[in-house]
């Protein structure tokens, strides 16, 4: 893992919060809700897994 500033750091917060936003929709009755939300997920874990790049 690569060592992060604090601006970093709060970036990866902030993608963390959504996933964990997200991650609670994913069990909605609405199925439109809840494909979207998983695909947000997706995304989410990608964009989490880029930031702990070089």
């Amino acid at each position: 893992m690569v060592r992060m500033g604090s601006w970093e750091n709060e970036r990866l917060l902030r993608v963390v919060e959504r996933y964990q936003f997200h991650s609670s929709k994913v069990a909605e009755p609405n199925p439109v809700i809840a494909d979207a939300a998983k695909m947000m997920c997706d995304v989410d874990i990608c964009e989490m897994w880029m930031l702990t790049q070089k």
